[in-house]
C-alpha cells in the first residue's frame, strides 16, 4: 500500500519507516521476536449483529473518546480475553484403539470440572479424525498425529508440548475417569500446598475371547501414601490418577522415550527429587489389565521386567536405607512368577469363559429372531400410519400455499407503503439539507462583508498614510530651501519628483473612490462579491509597490537624511526620548520593552503587565547563566586535569536556514573548547543548505562537513558523521535544536570525578520558534527495567566513541527509533551510565 504512493517516497522513506516503527515495537518482546503489529479483536457474532464500520468506529472510540459521543456502542474484547488458557491439559495417546478411546472421551467430557482441554496423540494408528469430530463441539480436543508408531513416552511429550493447561493429567485410551476426578485433583493443587497430587482407582480385568476384550472382573487398587524410597522398589501410582503443575516438568525433563515400559515410573521418580506428592485416598478413575498368553502381552510382560531392572539400576544411587535394595529384588521376583502365573490362570480363564460366552450368543441369537418378528410387525403398522399422515400433510400442504398467497400479497402492500413512506422522508431530509446549504450561504456572505469592511479599513489607513507622508514632503522642502545653494538643483528635482508623486496617488485615490461605488453593489451579487475582492487586493499590492518605489528613489534617499538631520537636532533636546529611540533600533522591541520596564519600575512608575510568567519562566531566571557563573566555569575548565574531546554528530536534511544556523552557534558558544562538529548533509534539495555549510566550516576549523550525493536516511547520515569524528566521546544534536553554552562542560566535569563512565545523558525541555522555552522533563537516574519500557534517555546523550565502533554504529531501517536502538544495545555492552540532572538540550517545536 505504502508503495502506491510513489510521489511521497521522494520526499520521505516511509515504508522504511514503518518497519522502523515494528522494530520499536518489539523492542521489550522476547528476543526472537523481530517485529511487532498492534490489532483489535472483535467477537464475530458481534461483528454480524453490528456491522464491521460499527466495530470500526468502537475502535476509534477506544483509543481516542475525545472523538465524539456518537459511537455506536458494540463488544470488544481483547486478544487475551477471547483466548484464554484451559486450567488444564489432559493428555491422552492412542492406537488402534478406536471405540475404548471413544469412551475415555466421553468420561472426560462427562466431568463436574469443565475448564480443560484434550490433546489426542495417534501413535501411527487408524484414522480417528471421525471420532474427534463427533466430539469436539466446543473446540477442545487438540488433535495431533504420529505417521510412524513412537511409542507412548513420545506420544506423551508431543502432547505436553502443545499443552496450555496450568495442570496436566493423563488418560490412556482403555481406561475411563469417573465424573469427579478432575475436581478432586484441581481443587487439592489450587490450595498451594502441593505441586503433584494423585488418587486410587479400579483395576478392570479384560480377556480376549473369540475377537475382542472381555472384562470379566473389577476390584479397587488403593494407592499408598508417598514415600520417596518406596516409589524406588515400584510404581504405586498409576500414570491416570496424578495431576501436577505443567511447569514443574520442564525442570526435570518429559518422559524418557527410550522406555517401552516404566515411563510414567520413571518421571515420577524424578518429581519426587525435587517435590512432595499428596495422597487423595479416593476413588476417581478405573484402568485396565489385560491377562492373556497372546504374543503381544508376552512380549509386554518381557518388556515390563527388563524396564523394571533398567529403572532400579538407574535410580540406586538414591537409595538411603539397604533394605531398599533387597525389596527390589524381591518385587523383580514377584513380577517374574506373577507374570507366568497370570499367563497360565489367563488361559484356564480364557477357555472357560469361551464355553459361557458362546452359550450366552446362542441365547442372544433366538431373543434376536423374536424380536425381529415383532419389529417387523411394527414397521407395517407404522407404515399405514405414515400413509394416512402423508394424505393429512399433502391437505396442509394447499393450505399453507394459499395462506403464503395470501401472506405474500400483503407483504407487497405493506412494502409499497414502506416505499411510500421512505420517499416522503427522503424529500424531507432533502429539504433540511437544502436549508443548511442556504444557511452556509448567509454565513459565506456575511464573512464576505466582514472582509470588505476589513479591506476599507486599510485602504483608509493607507490613504492616512499618504496624508502624512504628503505633510512630510512639504516639511522637508521647506527644510531643503534652508540648504545652501549646492543642494538647490536636486530640490527642484525633489520638487518634481515629489509633484509627480502627488498626481499619481490622487489619481490613486480616484481608482480607490471607483472601487467604493463598486463595492457599494456588493450585497446584491455575490460573485461580483469576490471579483472586487481582487481587483481591491491588486490595487493594494499597487499602492504598496508605489511605496516601496518611492522609498527606493534618490529623492526619497536625500530625503532620508534630511529627516535624520531633522531628528537629531530634535531629539538632541529630548535624551531620554533620544536614549529610548536608540535602544529601540539596536536591540529591538523585546529588549526595549524590557529596558523600558525596568526603568520604569527604577522610578517607582506604575506599570501594567501584559504578559504573567510561568513558574517555569521563574525557574530559568533562577538558573540561567550569569556573568559571574561564566567567569567561574572559564576557571574550573582551566583547573581540569582530563580534557577529552567530544564529537557532535549531527544529519543534515532541508531544514529552514534560521535553525539550522541557530544549531551550530549553539555549539560555537560552547564554553568548553575541545569540541568538533561533524555534519553530514543528507542530500538536501534547498540550496542554502550546502552555503550555509561552507560558510561556517569556513568560519571555525573544527567544524567538518561531508555531503551525500543521494538520501540515505537518517542512520546511515549519523554513521557516515560518526566516520568524521575524532573525539574520544560523540553525542547527537538534531538539526534544528540547541545545546546550552554550558552542555559540554557539564559532561567534561563529570568525567573528571569518574573517567570510567561510557555513557551519560542530562535533562531537557522544549524552545519554540520565538525562542520561548517550555515542557521541561526532569529525568529519573538510570533504571535498567524503565528503560526497557520507554526512551526516557533521549536528549542529550554523550556516549564513548568506543562502545558505539563496538555495537556497529546506527542500524539502517531504524530511523524514527534509531536513537532508542542504538541506546538498548549501548547498555548492553556497559552499565558505567550516569545522570546529569541539569537542562542541557533545548528541543525546537515548529508549527506541522
Amino acid at each position: 500500500a505504502i508503495q502506491a504512493y510513489a510521489s511521497q517516497l521522494k520526499e520521505r522513506a516511509y515504508g522504511d519507516i514503518c518497519l522502523s516503527l515494528n522494530r520499536f515495537r518489539s523492542f521489550t518482546l522476547p528476543e526472537n521476536i523481530t517485529h511487532a503489529e498492534g490489532f483489535s479483536l472483535a467477537d464475530t457474532d458481534i461483528i454480524r449483529k453490528r456491522g464491521l464500520l460499527s466495530i470500526f468506529f468502537q475502535h476509534i472510540a477506544n483509543i481516542a473518546p475525545d472523538t465524539g459521543d456518537a459511537i455506536l456502542s458494540c463488544e470488544v474484547n481483547t486478544m487475551n480475553n477471547t483466548q484464554q488458557s484451559p486450567m488444564v491439559s489432559v493428555i491422552i495417546p492412542t492406537c488402534n484403539r478406536k471405540d475404548m478411546l471413544k469412551e475415555a472421551l466421553k468420561s472426560v467430557f462427562s466431568q463436574t470440572y469443565q475448564d480443560f482441554e484434550i490433546i489426542v496423540v495417534n501413535d501411527g494408528g487408524e484414522d480417528i479424525d471421525d471420532l474427534i469430530e463427533s466430539f469436539d463441539k466446543d473446540s477442545r480436543i487438540v488433535p495431533f498425529r504420529h505417521e510412524d508408531r513412537r511409542g507412548v513416552a513420545a506420544a506423551r511429550n508431543t502432547a505436553f508440548k502443545a499443552a496450555k493447561g496450568k495442570y496436566i493429567a493423563y488418560l490412556d485410551d482403555d481406561d475411563i475417569y469417573y465424573p469427579n476426578h478432575l475436581e478432586i485433583l484441581i481443587n487439592t493443587l489450587e490450595q498451594g500446598q502441593y505441586k503433584i497430587a494423585y488418587t486410587d482407582s479400579h483395576e478392570r480385568l479384560q480377556l480376549y475371547v473369540t475377537d475382542r476384550y472381555v472384562t470379566i472382573g473389577e476390584k479397587a487398587d488403593f494407592g499408598l501414601e508417598f514415600d520417596r524410597q518406596k516409589l524406588l522398589v515400584g510404581n504405586y501410582i498409576p500414570t491416570l490418577n496424578i495431576a501436577h503443575y505443567r511447569n514443574i516438568v520442564e525442570e526435570t525433563g518429559l518422559f524418557d522415550e527410550t522406555l517401552d515400559t516404566h515411563e510414567d515410573w520413571d518421571l515420577w521418580i524424578r518429581l519426587s527429587r525435587k517435590y512432595d506428592f499428596c495422597h487423595i485416598p479416593q476413588i476417581t478413575a478405573a484402568f485396565t489389565r489385560r491377562a492373556d498368553s497372546t504374543p503381544e502381552s508376552v512380549k509386554k510382560q518381557e518388556a515390563f521386567l527388563n524396564t523394571a531392572h533398567l529403572i532400579h539400576h538407574r535410580y540406586s544411587h538414591l537409595i538411603r536405607e539397604p533394605e531398599i535394595f533387597e525389596a527390589q529384588k524381591k518385587a523383580r521376583r514377584l513380577l517374574a512368577e506373577k507374570s507366568e502365573t497370570e499367563a497360565l490362570k489367563a488361559d484356564v480363564l480364557t477357555e472357560k469363559h469361551r464355553q459361557c460366552i458362546y452359550r450366552l450368543e446362542a441365547d442372544i441369537r433366538e431373543k434376536n429372531a423374536y424380536k425381529n418378528a415383532h419389529i417387523a410387525n411394527l414397521e407395517e403398522s407404522i407404515q399405514r400410519k405414515d400413509e394416512h399422515i402423508s394424505n393429512l400433510e399433502a391437505i396442509l400442504f394447499d393450505k399453507n400455499i394459499h395462506v403464503e398467497n395470501l401472506e405474500s400479497v400483503i407483504s407487497s402492500k405493506e412494502q409499497h407503503i414502506e416505499n411510500l413512506e421512505s420517499l416522503i422522508q427522503s424529500k424531507d431530509q432533502h429539504i433540511e439539507n437544502l436549508d443548511v446549504v442556504i444557511q452556509d450561504k448567509n454565513i459565506q456572505i456575511e464573512n464576505l462583508e466582514i472582509t470588505i469592511c476589513s479591506r476599507d479599513a486599510h485602504l483608509s489607513n493607507l490613504e492616512t498614510a499618504i496624508q502624512s507622508k504628503d505633510a512630510h514632503i512639504q516639511n522637508l522642502e521647506t527644510v531643503v530651501h534652508n540648504l545652501k545653494s549646492a543642494l538647490r538643483v536636486k530640490d527642484e528635482y525633489i520638487a518634481k519628483a515629489i509633484s509627480e508623486k502627488g498626481k499619481h496617488i490622487r489619481h490613486l485615490e480616484d481608482i480607490i473612490r471607483a472601487k467604493d461605488i463598486q463595492i457599494a453593489d456588493i450585497n446584491c451579487q455575490k460573485d461580483a462579491h469576490l471579483r472586487l475582492i481582487g481587483l481591491k487586493d491588486t490595487h493594494i499590492q499597487n499602492i504598496e509597490a508605489e511605496l516601496a518605489a518611492i522609498k527606493h528613489s534618490k529623492a526619497w534617499r536625500i530625503a532620508e537624511e534630511l529627516r535624520k538631520l531633522f531628528y537629531v537636532r530634535l531629539l538632541a533636546k529630548f535624551p531620554l526620548a533620544q536614549k529610548a529611540a536608540l535602544t529601540l533600533s539596536r536591540d529591538g522591541f523585546a529588549l526595549f520593552l524590557s529596558k523600558a520596564k525596568g526603568y520604569l519600575k527604577r522610578n517607582k512608575v506604575p506599570v501594567v503587565t501584559e504578559f504573567i510568567e510561568s513558574d517555569y519562566d521563574i525557574w530559568i531566571k533562577k538558573n540561567s547563566l550569569s556573568d559571574e557563573k561564566i567567569r567561574n566555569i572559564h576557571e574550573d575548565i582551566a583547573r581540569f586535569s582530563y580534557t577529552p574531546k567530544i564529537s557532535i554528530l549531527m544529519p543534515v536534511y532541508n531544514v529552514d536556514q534560521l535553525w539550522l544556523e541557530k544549531a551550530i552557534e549553539s555549539v560555537m558558544n560552547q564554553l568548553y573548547p575541545n569540541w568538533e562538529l561533524c555534519m553530514v548533509d543528507d542530500a538536501s534539495p534547498k540550496a542554502h543548505i550546502r552555503k550555509t555549510l561552507e560558510k561556517y566550516a569556513k568560519k571555525d576549523k573544527r567544524i567538518r562537513v561531508k555531503y551525500f550525493e543521494k538520501n540515505q536516511g537518517m542512520s546511515l547520515a549519523y554513521n557516515e558523521a560518526l566516520l568524521l569524528a575524532g573525539g574520544e566521546f560523540a553525542a547527537t544534536l538534531d538539526h534544528d535544536d540547541e545545546l546550552t553554552p554550558d552542555a559540554l562542560y557539564e559532561n567534561v566535569r563529570l568525567l573528571n570525578q569518574n573517567r570510567k563512565l561510557d555513557m551519560i545523558y542530562s535533562d531537557e525541555d522544549k524552545i519554540d520558534i520565538h525562542g520561548r522555552r517550555s515542557d521541561p522533563f526532569f529525568k529519573p537516574d538510570y533504571s535498567p527495567d524503565l528503560f526497557l519500557s520507554m526512551n526516557y534517555i533521549c536528549h542529550f546523550c554523550v556516549f564513548r566513541k568506543t562502545i558505539l565502533n563496538e555495537i556497529g554504529g546506527f542500524r539502517k531501517g531504524f530511523d524514527g527509533s534509531q536513537d532508542y536502538d542504538l541506546m538498548l544495545r549501548a547498555v548492553e555492552k556497559t552499565q558505567a551510565i550516569a545522570h546529569i540532572p541539569k537542562i542541557l538540550y533545548h528541543w525546537r517545536k515548529i508549527p506541522g
